[in-house]
């Protein structure tokens, strides 16, 4: 086992890795990473290949995997809460019955169960409450002391403002349950066979809207989602911002501050 070079994460040797694969690993490609994930790709003697992924809190991709057995889900091997091996799938270049394949992901996910394990559980309006009064009160602190230069008091009356709006508290009156919370076209992996769902170190329980509308916006549907859907998307993404600047990587802190100044002028 080894130190990543610049993160805090722990990186199997292929020694360790080997139990877990057919064949002795002939290559490994570092193809993402950041400071709270590792993701490679291995090359096994057999011409097999796999993703491997070294994680840190707060990710529950393990536990969903050891949780949960779905046909949206790749068939992974789960070493621990840290470290887990997946299949490597080239997905289709276009997809072309995107309509099908946004209603298909959606029905799939709409299957996993209740306890399927998650990041945070945003089920009731008063949790939602909560944790955006817990991330304006923490970003009116970062303002304050000059870790946020771009940032302003202003922009943060505006989140408040959205956080409480009535016609976001009202997506609550809708459907909730798990939710995969960043399905881009990344996290979509389409084959003629099968469509996958990746990533999932930070689902939610919350509003069901909220997938619809960020899958729509990744296949380039039109919206079939109420107006402010998009806002509660924004205000989602900045609270996680918040907490990455404060709790998870604080010496990203200025590249934080500035994704969410361009987020609060979205709306």
């Amino acid at each position: 086992m080894s130190r990543h070079a610049y993160f805090d994460l722990e990186l199997l040797a292929d020694e360790q890795l080997r139990p877990y694969l057919p064949a002795p690993i002939t290559d490994r490609h570092t193809i993402h990473e950041w400071p709270l994930s590792c993701v490679q790709r291995l090359d096994c003697a057999d011409g097999t290949k796999y993703i491997y992924k070294s994680q840190r809190q707060p990710s529950v991709e393990a536990a969903v995997y050891r949780t949960v057995s779905a046909i949206h889900l790749l068939p992974a091997t789960v070493i621990d809460d840290h470290h887990i091996i997946l299949p490597y799938v080239s997905p289709s270049a276009h997809i072309d019955h995107p309509v099908d394949v946004a209603q298909g992901v959606l029905a799939h996910i709409a299957t996993m169960p209740s306890h399927t394990p998650v990041y945070r559980t945003l089920d009731t309006i008063h949790a939602w409450g909560m944790l955006m009064d817990a991330t304006i009160a923490t970003l009116r602190q970062l303002v304050n002391s000059a870790t946020f230069t771009h940032l302003t008091h202003a922009e943060i009356t505006r989140i408040a403002e959205w956080a409480h709006h009535r016609d976001v508290r009202a997506l609550w009156q809708g459907p909730v349950g798990v939710v995969h919370g960043d399905l881009s076209t990344t996290n979509i992996l389409h084959t003629s066979a099968q469509t996958y769902v990746i990533d999932w170190q930070r689902p939610l329980y919350a509003p069901v809207v909220i997938d619809r509308r960020m899958i729509e916006r990744a296949l380039h549907l039109p919206s079939s989602t109420p107006p402010m859907t998009d806002a509660l998307c924004i205000m989602l993404e900045i609270a996680w911002l918040t907490e990455a600047a404060t709790r998870w990587f604080p010496a990203g802190a200025s590249h934080y501050d500035r994704q969410i100044t361009v987020l609060t002028q979205q709306r």
